[in-house]
């Protein structure tokens, strides 16, 4: 059964790559945009964990949910996880899927090494060495993101690092959330981070389109290219989503939450190792197959060598 999950899983990620990065593409680029449609995604996944969780209470009962230990986790795992998909959508848009993802899934450096000093895990000279090849692998994908797009900024560096800090962080609030409340609720601890985050995604779209209000008038229309990332648009309907988007981001919040909840379910089922090097390597490799095939991001003897590093790398990480 196991492997079956696994399938599918590996199913939904096709559809997760393919999704993320038609958005990428035809979304608006200024924030204002992306925070409308960050906002419709995040919302989406919070109604999905709230189903889970009414399900969850109606078969389990109604035991102890420990609300305010798991506040903290959550609010923190909310506001990483909404900044973490508006950093995954401007990096789609400046370089390879898989570059992007590479650092994503890298983002469990930071619950690895933040175990040392928080539960006294120890870091063997295998796993230094991991991180050094990681380095070298991801050098080499960013090589190879530039031969294709032409381009790579200190600008694209930031954001690829934050995507880095934004998706670890999240994992050590979800690991912090499992060690400090054993006996949470999960179902409850997605609610509240979905939901913050729409929170949070909310208050900051309430500000830019206040900035826009105000500031609208004053916009010189021939200064900005409309190829180029801007904070806020020149007119009002450039902020506008297509219609595409919100059937993208649809299907996209039901790909990750089929995902989730399978790698869940399979977790005392399969070792950590294997499921990570099926799960989430196989994600970037087939970020970078749906590149290849549908985005025209041509699969390099460098971009592979770095793939294979970085996924390497990763994987020695879990042993």
């Amino acid at each position: 059964m196991v492997w079956l999950f696994i399938a599918i899983i590996l199913c939904m990620r096709v559809v997760q790559s393919a999704c993320s990065k038609k958005n990428a593409i035809i979304l608006p680029k200024n924030a204002l945009g992306y925070l409308k449609y960050v906002v419709f995604y995040m919302f989406l996944a919070a109604c999905m964990a709230s189903v889970l969780f009414i399900i969850n209470i109606c078969t389990a009962g109604f035991k102890e949910l420990y609300f305010v230990e798991t506040l903290p986790y959550a609010l923190i795992a909310g506001a990483t996880l909404s900044i973490g998909c508006l950093c995954s959508l401007y990096n789609l848009t400046q370089g390879t899927m898989a570059l992007n993802s590479l650092f994503g899934t890298a983002g469990l450096l930071i619950p690895t090494v933040a175990s040392i000093f928080l539960y006294g895990e120890s870091l063997m000279i295998w796993h230094w060495g991991a991180i050094a090849v990681f380095m070298v692998g991801a050098f080499l994908l960013i090589g190879g993101s530039k031969n294709i797009y032409g381009k790579f900024s200190l600008r694209n560096l930031i954001f690829l690092l934050l995507l880095l800090t934004c998706e670890g962080s999240t994992m050590l609030m979800q690991k912090m959330f499992g060690m400090n409340v054993p006996n949470g609720n999960v179902s409850l601890f997605s609610v509240l981070a979905f939901g913050s985050g729409v929170c949070i995604l909310l208050a900051s779209l309430g500000v830019l389109t206040l900035l826009y209000a105000l500031r609208r008038k004053k916009y010189d229309t021939t200064s900005v290219s409309k190829s180029d990332f801007t904070m806020l648009p020149i007119k009002k309907e450039d902020a506008r989503l297509n219609k595409k988007t919100y059937l993208y981001a649809v299907l996209l919040a039901g790909a990750v939450f089929i995902i989730n909840q399978l790698a869940t379910t399979s977790t005392p089922l399969i070792s950590a190792v294997i499921l990570f090097a099926f799960i989430n390597g196989g994600a970037t490799i087939i970020s970078t197959i749906v590149g290849a095939l549908m985005f025209r991001e041509k699969i390099t003897a460098k971009t592979a060598t770095g793939l294979i590093l970085g996924i390497g790398s990763l994987i020695l990480l879990q042993l």
